[in-house]
């Protein structure tokens, strides 16, 4: 049945285009899913033409330009510039792929952070190239 198979989803992360209220994006234990009608109906955006499930566990919105995402997952980190139409992998500097949790700087949406398994990571190119910060 469709309504359980939605329900039995772990939602890890949620985000609202504050252009357009009525898309929302959900990040799943299976991927991310996209509505645009208030949650009536939502659809699968498949993460960078992944096979099978993923696990996104955390997910942010570029807050100048909501059709910039980005996900993290056991796979590393995607990011799509049309919306969630399709994805392309920007792990180049991480050392370790499992990455938790994505933060995007509030005053410099260029600035992001990852929480990964091996520490925290951060890019001044929106992902393209991520560099370790050590804790001091």
């Amino acid at each position: 049945d469709k309504a359980e198979t939605a329900l039995s989803l772990g939602v890890n992360a949620m985000v609202q285009d504050p252009v357009t209220p009525d898309v929302l994006y959900a990040a799943t234990t299976r991927g991310i899913f996209k509505t645009t009608n208030r949650a009536a109906s939502w659809f699968p955006l498949s993460v960078a033409n992944e096979k099978g499930d993923l696990f996104v566990s955390s997910f942010v919105m570029d807050p100048e330009r909501p059709q910039v995402l980005y996900a993290s997952s056991t796979r590393g980190i995607f990011k799509s510039s049309d919306g969630g139409l399709s994805w392309i992998p920007i792990n180049q500097g991480l050392t370790n792929t499992h990455v938790r949790t994505l933060v995007i700087h509030p005053k410099n949406r260029r600035v992001l952070y990852a929480g990964t398994h091996g520490g925290l990571f951060k890019t001044q190119d929106e992902g393209m190239n991520w560099t370790a910060v050590p804790f001091r």
